[in-house]
């Protein structure tokens, strides 16, 4: 996991952003920029806190590198529920378009980790596995 990763992920978000807003405007439909604004904000988090797990396992054995890529997407998952909830609940935007734009940008953030982490698990040295 480099910085570029870090550097992807906001610069996905964007590009996903301005695909979806610019569908939006071809087609004449709202395109609720608060809820999009919160959803990308959303997404971002959930992103940045998924790929922690994978860099505190920088030097670590393959297996590692695995079983934390494994954990940074459930981290990835349930921080988007978690932030979703407290800002549907806290009626901070209307819910059902701030929904279908973090639906949107969640698989847009998973595709971008995914990548990541896969590299990651590539880069990892094998360890020896201790029959005990």
């Amino acid at each position: 996991m480099t910085l570029r990763t870090l550097l992807i992920i906001p610069m996905a978000i964007a590009i996903a952003v301005g695909l979806g807003y610019a569908l939006c405007s071809a087609f004449s439909w709202n395109a609720y920029p608060r809820e999009m604004f919160f959803a990308a904000i959303t997404a971002g988090v959930a992103a940045m806190l998924a790929t922690i797990p994978i860099i505190l396992t920088r030097a670590s054995a393959q297996i590692a590198v695995v079983q934390a890529a494994l954990f940074g997407t459930i981290v990835h998952l349930l921080a988007s529920f978690g932030i979703a909830t407290v800002v549907v609940f806290a009626r901070l935007v209307t819910a059902q378009p701030f929904l279908f734009w973090l639906v949107w940008l969640y698989w847009v953030t998973l595709f971008v980790l995914v990548m990541a982490f896969v590299r990651s698990v590539r880069s990892a040295p094998v360890g020896q596995v201790s029959s005990q």
